[in-house]
């Protein structure tokens, strides 16, 4: 097979598109003929040598995954899925058995791992093998390419803002960091679920996206002006949520964003794992900070039923060829998007 793959760790020009051995699906396992797999930073933490990812090389990175069912390993069969369905492969890996696991907070299980990363060989390449628990059947009104965008970003949002920080009709969420995949899922989420979403960047051409994708209002403002941007557009109460993935200097001004008894909700740091944080604010207001790490299958399986009745949808940016995932690499290290990066095989 062809597969864009990782012999050493370093910049984009460490990926390297050439032919692999075919994977061969082992017992509870799946192989899928892969048409489309999504970008996520996460990848380029990794190509990079971000210690918390042990990985062996050659690696193979892509956590997102949609194509075609093509054999189950041997001993196992899905009951509801036939070789030949379209699917879609979710990112987290569990091992299925342990209590948390049993009570469907998967994304806990002490043994979890995310594809591409530390759980086995990605999905930058034409075929992959799975755990077949992780299947869900495609969408029927997406494409495949719509369909690799939406696992890991729209997962981690809606884990975000529906499950911890329980936004519902009425409450007024603020979106950091609203270009990116995972902050474009979340106004679809969080207007969704019936609030009233702000969106944040320093560009004026994804704060445009983010307004023509449903936020109802806009802030622009460097990272330290943004709990002022927010007083000034909504006064000096505050919101009920900030949905946060940015850290640094965004993450010290989202906390004063938040109203008395307010949510700060987290999923990532690619600006600073370091941030600054005044407890003052924190205890005086009652304030609710938390951490997400994903979301559960279960999660995934509800997302995919919103979008296969047109309650959600995917947000492509750009498409390339597997072949160019070194261009990709450098789209998306360049922020230039708004949503998904996509490559096809």
């Amino acid at each position: 097979m062809k597969a864009a793959r990782l012999d050493s760790f370093g910049g984009s020009d460490r990926l390297v598109y050439g032919d692999l051995p075919d994977p061969s699906p082992k017992k509870g396992e799946a192989l899928v003929s892969v048409r489309a797999c999504a970008l996520n930073h996460l990848d380029l933490w990794i190509r990079e040598g971000n210690p918390a990812y042990k990985i062996e090389l050659p690696h193979i990175l892509g956590n997102d995954a949609a194509g075609v069912l093509e054999a189950f390993g041997p001993e196992t069969s899905v009951p509801e899925f036939s070789v030949g369905d379209s699917v879609i492969v979710s990112p987290g890996v569990s091992c299925g058995e342990c209590a948390r696991c049993k009570e469907g907070l998967d994304n806990l299980c002490d043994s979890y791992a995310i594809l591409g990363a530390n759980a086995g060989w990605g999905s930058y390449a034409e075929k992959i093998a799975v755990p077949a628990r992780n299947l869900i059947l495609k969408p029927a009104r997406l494409s495949f390419e719509e369909a690799a965008s939406y696992p890991l970003v729209f997962l981690t949002a809606y884990h975000m803002l529906a499950t911890l920080a329980r936004v519902k009709k009425g409450s007024t969420v603020v979106v950091v960091g609203s270009g990116s995949g995972v902050g474009a899922a979340a106004i679809q989420i969080a207007k969704h679920l019936g609030a009233t979403v702000w969106a944040a960047s320093s560009s004026e051409a994804k704060l445009k996206a983010a307004k023509e994708l449903g936020a109802d209002g806009v802030l622009t403002s460097p990272p330290d002006r943004l709990s002022k941007a927010v007083r000034k557009a909504l006064g000096r109460g505050g919101v009920d949520v900030v949905f946060e993935h940015v850290g640094g200097d965004f993450f010290t001004e989202a906390v004063k964003c938040l109203r008395p008894g307010g949510t700060l909700v987290t999923c990532g740091a690619t600006a600073n794992a370091e941030v600054a944080l005044d407890l003052r604010y924190v205890f005086f207001k009652e304030l609710k900070i938390l951490g997400a790490k994903m979301g559960t299958l279960e999660e995934l399986r509800t997302l995919s039923r919103l979008f296969d009745k047109g309650k959600l949808s995917p947000i492509v940016d750009r498409v390339f060829p597997l072949a160019e995932a070194k261009e990709a690499h450098d789209y998306l290290a360049a922020r230039k998007q708004f949503g998904k990066v996509i490559l096809t095989p």
